[in-house]
């Protein structure tokens, strides 16, 4: 039988950022939009240096809005897939939510945004593939 006792020590699981909510643009302007954004967003998690992520272990996506509110009134974050370790105590993952927030929010000043981030424990939240 197949065990990931020692496997998860030796994965590293890529934070995943979704950013929900964006505002409808014209595909030229969004997808260079997009592009700055994401960038700003990777810069703004890797150069927090408490984490230890790199740039190549985070995945950034942009979930189609599916709701009938007005996208781009309020932006809505989520950080998840952070592997929980001491130095990651709550006020480093506040610090984290409040730098990934202003990095969205430059990009869109009229919008409310908000960020949630969800760490957890990989022995016993985490499965990687063989």
């Amino acid at each position: 039988m197949f065990s990931y006792g020692k496997l998860w020590k030796e994965v590293v699981a890529l934070p995943v950022i979704e950013i929900w909510g964006l505002p409808d643009l014209p595909i030229d302007i969004e997808r260079k939009l997009l592009k700055e954004l994401r960038n700003d967003v990777l810069d703004a998690v890797s150069g927090f240096k408490v984490l230890g992520i790199t740039k190549d272990q985070i995945e950034v996506f942009f979930p189609p809005e599916k709701t009938k509110r007005e996208p781009g009134t309020k932006i809505v974050i989520w950080v998840k897939g952070l592997f929980e370790k001491p130095e990651r105590t709550c006020g480093v993952l506040n610090r984290l939510a409040n730098v990934v927030s202003a990095a969205v929010w430059r990009h869109f000043p009229q919008s409310r945004v908000e960020c949630f981030v969800e760490s957890f424990n990989p022995a016993r939240d985490f499965r990687p593939t063989a």
